[in-house]
């Protein structure tokens, strides 16, 4: 095998991705390549800070929604104590519910906002992340660690934004 005919790892001349006509020739052009990355990256958690931030917002007024109607029908109920006076009666009522939720059942009734403004938000981060993808997939190490580089600030800054553990 003779030395021509080995893989090289050289990104003069290569080109980002589906962009062919945008060919990484100069420093100047690289570095743009690599802030846009470490950008998209970025935006990639940002959206999935800010679906978190919705379906969290979208879960509480349901659960006021759900404890209005709920008061509203404990006063207007007579033949007893509206609420329990141990935890443990409302958490086996809370578990005998759970158990008989069928196997494939939505958790809240159909909402055509919320449910757009989640696909589009998810469709969007999809569209990023297959981006990101690609652009690793050059086997760039500079492009490889600007997008690593991107999750990292991108769940320091924003991680605290989104799903948590204790939740």
């Amino acid at each position: 095998m003779d030395a021509t005919s080995q893989p090289s790892l050289d990104t003069v001349g290569a080109t980002f991705g589906l962009l062919t006509s945008w060919a990484l020739r100069t420093p100047t052009s690289y570095g743009i390549a690599i802030v846009l990355l470490f950008t998209l990256g970025l935006l990639g958690r940002f959206l999935g800070a800010i679906k978190w931030q919705l379906e969290r917002s979208w879960r509480m007024s349901q659960r006021n929604t759900n404890m209005d109607h709920r008061s509203y029908l404990d006063l207007n109920d007579n033949d007893g104590e509206s609420q329990p006076l141990s935890p443990e009666h409302s958490l086996a009522a809370s578990e005998k519910r759970r158990q008989v939720r069928q196997f494939w059942s939505a958790d809240e009734d159909r909402n055509m906002k919320q449910d757009g403004i989640r696909a589009l938000l998810e469709f969007a981060r999809a569209v990023i992340a297959y981006i990101l993808m690609l652009a690793v997939m050059t086997y760039d190490v500079g492009f490889f660690f600007s997008i690593t580089a991107s999750v990292l600030a991108g769940e320091f800054l924003l991680g605290r934004y989104s799903r948590s553990s204790h939740e």
